[in-house]
């Protein structure tokens, strides 16, 4: 495969020359306007590195959820744990497996932040536009965006009626319905709604009768959206969605359990190391309710100065209940869940000024965030070898934590002249975690410990951006720039409450970005270096979720994105990314060395093993990646069309544990999807869509985790969706 990643610029080459051959008169590639510095501009002139999505793109894709980003966006990699999001951009991002953790790569809805990355499970239903920024945005979003950030943009109401129905059926019993409807309301106010319900039944086959299977998923949803225009110079949106999902998990065995050091357990336990198999005596639960509510006004005070408020309104409930132990046996379950209140108030005053040659934009921005999390771990490996009733012994936490942040930044670009821009900007940051402890322990985990405790601390931080573009040609520019970020700190509440500090990136980047053809090849490249510090990660130790920071990573690598528009009626995008994350100066303790390697008494009696784990990969860090999708439109007679999107990706080993031992990864492995479109006439009200995602049925897992305590083995939660199909009919109204 790296030499076929060799010929890449070759084929590039060869592409562009043929579209050379085509007609002045073809069409160029569609123009995609993004946000990501928080001002209108295009992808292709946005200093940045940015994947963008219109919403016929989003359709014709079906990229439905945030799992759907991994084969669409280059040097992207996600999986779910614990109900939790595991989102990782360029090496970075996040990697604890606890409910008090804050993400490395945010997540926005029309500006506003999202805090928890179970929220990030939503639909991906009725979007503008989806944007994928890669890269750390300290400066411009401040906290939490050390990977980069998501930015959803939902649409909007129209000044037209329009409406939709939308039915599809796939396998798993999978029945979904859409609908919206848009327009005005009354004189200067327009509205929209729009719903989803989305049911499926499960991937995963429970081969021990008398329990469910495993990993259903039925989700709900209702957006409303009002936009008042009571003036030309001011808007006024006001969004409101809630969301619902109903599911189950767990963790399926990945390696042989070890009957080691309870016998009466794991001897004679019945599992399975085959996908989507698995032996589960319980009937799990992953379940989570969103309320997100936002305030937008929009006011142009005069031709060159625009006041932008955006007020936001989170609620977040999350409940699982996990069968933990990957077999038959009732050896080791756990409950955990959280309730929070998410307040957000940003401030923005974006000015033009010396003739258009200074474009300002300053902000305030102020977060508050009440966050309730549990955790109970029955111990019923205890309770079986001292002939206890279930859930007799057990650990157990409640953490309650107030946060409060404040923000306050300055970004600016100025042209030197008309094709030479110097822009930057500098933030402020402080933040304050104030929580209670409450613990209920069997063991002297943490010591003999107190079952109450008091914690708070705060941090600040100031980020910088600032860099250089030129534009080459009316067709071409090129970047450099430095910019940082960083990820609060915080405490380890699934352990002994020790606190983490925060990590900070520091990345270097340099972009060139070019259209070829009369606009009908377009490139997209970065190259880049991170020096990273302070990486907090997680690891299983005895009873224990720790969270450590990894003293230095070295991150560096380059991406191509590619779009040719052959003709027409054919385009092909081809996107390559190669990644170079590593740690540069990190020790780590592997629990499944040999049983009680890690634990507080083998820590404290020193015979402890710890390895030099410099120079290995960073979790969900794959070198190499690649990523080609083909669109293809068949005329038919009366206007229709049948359109073809072929879309095969490919990604390199993935390691999940810093140890880079062949068990603790993915192997190299590829998907291939298609996805069908058709129109019946030019004046047609229908549209019928089919697709099959992962068409080869590829076997692979998102995620691992050590179970060092109990059957010291590894489990995976859960293994990719298998091949899966849908047949979609939608109406316009």
């Amino acid at each position: 495969m790296r030499v076929r990643l060799r010929t890449l610029p070759l084929f590039v080459c060869f592409i562009s020359g043929f579209i050379n051959t085509a007609t002045a008169s073809e069409p160029a590639i569609e123009e995609i306007v993004v946000t990501a510095t928080k001002r209108e501009t295009t992808v292709m002139e946005v200093p940045a590195s940015v994947t963008a999505f219109t919403a016929e793109q989003l359709e014709e894709r079906e990229i439905e959820s945030v799992l759907d980003l991994n084969v669409n966006v280059p040097n992207i990699n996600l999986g779910i744990y614990y109900g939790q999001v595991f989102m990782t951009i360029r090496g970075v991002g996040f990697s604890q497996g606890q409910g008090t953790a804050d993400p490395a790569v945010a997540q926005h809805v029309d500006g506003i932040y999202l805090p928890r990355t179970s929220s990030l499970r939503g639909a991906y239903y009725d979007l503008e536009s989806i944007e994928v920024l890669r890269g750390p945005q300290g400066t411009l979003y401040g906290r939490n965006s050390t990977g980069g950030s998501v930015n959803l943009v939902t649409n909007k109401p129209t000044e037209e009626f329009e409406g939709r129905i939308g039915v599809l059926y796939g396998d798993y019993d999978r029945i979904q319905v859409t609908g919206l409807v848009s327009g005005p309301i009354a004189e200067n106010v327009l509205g929209r709604v729009s719903v989803i319900y989305d049911d499926r039944d499960h991937y995963t086959e429970n081969l021990l009768p008398g329990f469910d299977d495993v990993d259903h998923e039925e989700i709900k949803s209702i957006r409303g959206a009002l936009r008042f225009l009571p003036s030309d110079t001011l808007t006024i949106d006001l969004n409101a969605q809630y969301e619902e999902r109903e599911g189950s998990m767990l963790f399926d065995s990945y390696t042989e359990p070890s009957d080691l050091l309870f016998p009466n357990l794991f001897t004679n336990a019945l599992y399975s190391l085959e996908p989507h198999k698995t032996y589960s005596d319980v009937n799990t639960s992953d379940d989570r309710e969103v309320v997100i509510a936002s305030l937008s006004i929009d006011w142009a005070l005069s031709e060159n100065v625009t006041l932008i408020a955006k007020t936001g309104y989170i609620t977040s409930e999350f409940f699982a209940d996990t069968d933990n132990d990957g077999i038959a046996g009732f050896a080791v379950t756990a409950v955990t869940g959280h309730d929070s209140d998410t307040f957000s108030q940003e401030l923005n005053l974006h000015a033009s000024l010396m003739d258009n040659k200074l474009d300002l934009l300053t902000g305030l921005y102020f977060y508050r965030d009440d966050f309730e999390w549990f955790t109970e771990l029955p111990l019923n490996f205890l309770d079986n070898l001292l002939g206890l009733p279930p859930r007799t012994s057990f650990v157990s936490a409640r953490y309650d934590q107030e946060t409060e942040a404040y923000g306050v930044f300055v970004d600016a670009t100025y042209h030197l002249s008309d094709d030479w821009r110097i822009y930057g900007g500098v933030r402020y940051s402080e933040e304050e975690k104030d929580g209670e402890m409450q613990s209920v322990q069997v063991v002297p985990v943490c010591g003999f410990g107190l079952p109450v405790s008091e914690l708070k601390n705060d941090w600040d931080d100031v980020s910088y951006r600032f860099g250089v573009q030129h534009d080459l040609s009316e067709q071409a520019n090129i970047y450099a720039q430095y910019s940082k970020g960083f990820r609060s700190g915080g405490f380890d509440t699934s352990s002994c409450n020790d606190e983490y500090d925060q990590e900070n990136v520091d990345a270097f980047e340099v972009g060139y970005k070019a259209t070829f053809a009369d606009g009908r090849a377009a490139l997209r490249s970065t190259a880049f270096y991170y020096d990273y510090q302070d990486l907090q990660l997680s690891q299983i130790v005895g009873l224990q979720l720790n969270v450590d920071n990894a003293a230095k990573s070295i991150v560096w690598g380059v991406e191509l994105e590619t779009q040719f528009r052959v003709s027409d009626r054919f385009q092909v995008a081809v996107n390559y990314a190669h990644l170079d994350a590593t740690y540069d100066d990190y020790e780590d303790c592997d629990g499944l060395l040999f049983p009680g390697n890690c634990s507080a008494f083998a820590v404290a009696g020193g015979f402890a093993v710890f390895e030099d784990v410099s120079g290995n990969p960073l979790n969900r860090a794959p070198d190499n990646s690649v990523g080609v999708t083909a669109d293809y439109i068949v005329p038919l007679g009366n206007g229709g069309e049948f359109g073809v999107t072929a879309q095969w990706t490919w990604t390199d080993d993935i390691q999940y544990r810093p140890f880079n031992n062949e068990e603790d990864q993915q192997d190299a492995f590829s998907i291939a999807n298609l996805f069908l479109t058709y129109t019946p006439s030019g004046d047609s009200n229908l549209t019928l869509r089919g697709f099959v995602k992962n068409l080869t049925d590829e076997e692979y897992i998102t995620g691992l985790v050590a179970t060092t305590s109990v059957s010291a083995n590894l489990l995976t939660m859960p293994w990719a969706p298998p091949r899966t199909w849908g047949l979609q009919a939608i109406w316009e109204l």
